[in-house]
């Protein structure tokens, strides 16, 4: 008998926390009508303000887009060298000044060194001497010539001092071409002519705008006319330079539009166009060089304003915020459609091996709705069927939408 009785309580336990566990799982309408409301078309499904917001739903318009279809090649930034000027010393001598240091930004004729050289002196010596003796033997050119004019004197006398002139006119300009042969100019040859002043010191000068990257003197060092003393380099366009597989050279043409992306700005895109592709392959990697020309801004619209220059600061010729020698990615455009209807391939979900997609209506109303489409084109797809210009399509959070509608078909059935 007590033992039945205990039995007899046990089961009447059972059965308590059976009911308590089924009340406790069972969905409680008022907390689901915070979440969702189904409408009775399993289409459309409702979401309040907040739920919107923590399935983290974004709508983008539906609209005509050009399509383009590229190839994306492994690059490296590297200098125009046409924009390269390796400097050196016109004349030996020896270096009592230097200017400029390494990373310095100059212009065109700006002052990189000065060079004392003996040899410089001497020929703006030799060139003041022809210059005197070149008066003296003009003059009597000219009075041999009206002696013999008048028939003071014979043609062979004539012809003497003739000649004495033309050898020191052929020997002054001479000494003023090697001048300018040693960088000096018309305005310090006037200057020399008219001051009769030997200066043996000469300034090195920047041919263009730019940077100074290589700096190979020191103060006091003896140079020769063949040593290399400073590199300076035009920073404001630069060289891409792409690796490009024989299998996709056919496809690159000169004057194709570039996007490059280097890691130090993963934010910024940089525009370019390519300019040279290499008649040869190389043997071992079996690629092509592709070049392609692009402009090195400043400083990057995403840098914060308190390290920005002011306003004016940057000179042409300056260095940008691309380096040479950093590595590239360079998608190369290589075909344009004509304006398409397009849609985000991130709005787009599978369900039964079709395309859905979901468009937002009025009051936080979304529609799932069939389309068909063309190929994916770089994120992409062309619209064939099921949307028109000015749809507003789910992209991100369409997932979450089609879970809802999911959960909804399962408990109608």
């Amino acid at each position: 008998m007590k033992k039945n009785l205990i039995n007899l309580l046990l089961m009447i336990l059972i059965l308590q926390i059976g009911v308590f566990t089924f009340n406790a799982c069972s969905p409680k309408k008022e907390n689901k009508e915070n979440v969702t409301k189904q409408d009775t078309n399993l289409n459309i499904v409702h979401f309040d303000p907040s739920s919107i917001k923590i399935a983290g739903i974004k709508v983008e318009e539906v609209t005509l887009k050009k399509l383009s279809l590229s190839h994306n090649f492994p690059g490296k930034i590297m200098p125009d060298e046409n924009r390269v000027a390796r400097i050196g010393s016109r004349i030996p001598g020896r270096v009592i000044e230097i200017k400029v240091n390494l990373g310095d930004e100059v212009k065109k004729g700006e002052a990189l060194a000065t060079i004392d050289s003996p040899e410089l002196g001497e020929a703006e010596s030799n060139f003041l001497k022809l210059e005197a003796n070149l008066r003296v033997a003009e003059k009597g050119y000219e009075r041999a010539k009206r002696l013999f004019d008048g028939k003071a004197i014979g043609l062979g006398e004539f012809q003497r001092r003739e000649a004495e002139y033309l050898n020191v006119k052929a020997e002054f300009q001479a000494s003023k071409e090697k001048l300018y042969l040693f960088g000096i100019s018309d305005k310090d040859i006037e200057r020399l002519t008219s001051t009769h002043i030997i200066n043996p010191q000469m300034s090195i000068r920047s041919p263009f705008s730019g940077t100074v990257v290589e700096r190979n003197l020191t103060l006091g060092e003896v140079i020769e006319s063949s040593s290399q003393l400073f590199t300076i380099i035009d920073l404001s366009r630069l060289w891409v330079i792409a690796d490009v597989p024989e299998k996709d050279i056919s496809s690159v043409e000169k004057g194709l539009e570039a996007n490059i992306k280097v890691s130090t700005y993963p934010k910024e895109e940089f525009k370019g166009k390519v300019t040279y592709i290499s008649d040869i392959v190389d043997a071992s990697t079996r690629m092509a060089k592709v070049r392609i020309e692009i402009d090195n801004p400043p400083e990057s619209p995403h840098t914060p304003l308190w390290k920005r220059g002011a306003e004016g600061d940057f000179k042409g010729g300056n260095g940008g915020i691309l380096k040479p020698e950093m590595f590239a990615d360079v998608q190369i455009i290589t075909k344009s459609s004509p304006e398409l209807l397009v849609v985000s391939e991130k709005a787009i979900q599978m369900e039964d091996g079709k395309k859905i997609i979901f468009i937002a209506k009025s009051n936080n109303t979304f529609e799932k709705r069939e389309i068909e489409v063309g190929e994916e084109i770089n994120g992409f797809y062309q619209v064939l069927k099921g949307l028109k210009a000015g749809d507003s399509v789910v992209t991100d959070g369409a997932f979450y939408l089609k879970s809802e509608l999911l959960k909804a078909e399962l408990e109608e059935e």
